[in-house]
């Protein structure tokens, strides 16, 4: 139970960076890159944030089902890495779309959908 507190506590740290690193980008970034890599759509930089709020969503869904009894038995020596493996991926996942956000400028005058 105490490891998914600390997963908890990252995720709102991570969240605090990722409303400070969005601060910082420009009004309109990056939403969508088709398989060439090549940009072809943009949006408003706060999306980002829904991203940032899925770790956290997921942690405390894990703590009530664990407080509420609707975690599954298991032996008590084994332990469960998907979920700080979930948790850090989609962490890494919101971190690649700042990054290719910071790498890309809107062409001027690009609407914001």
């Amino acid at each position: 139970m105490k490891r998914l507190y600390i997963l908890l506590g990252a995720s709102l740290i991570n969240y605090l960076l990722l409303l400070v690193a969005t601060l910082r980008l420009p009004a309109s970034v990056p939403i969508h890159v088709n398989y060439k890599m090549i940009v072809d759509g943009y949006g408003s930089r706060w999306i980002l944030m829904v991203f940032g709020l899925i770790p956290i969503i997921v942690s405390l869904g894990f703590i009530i089902a664990r407080q509420k009894g609707l975690e599954r038995p298991k032996s008590p020596n084994m332990k469960n890495p998907i979920f700080p493996i979930l948790n850090v991926f989609f962490i890494a996942i919101t971190w690649v779309f700042v990054c290719i956000a910071h790498q890309y400028d809107a062409p001027e005058g690009t609407p914001v959908s």
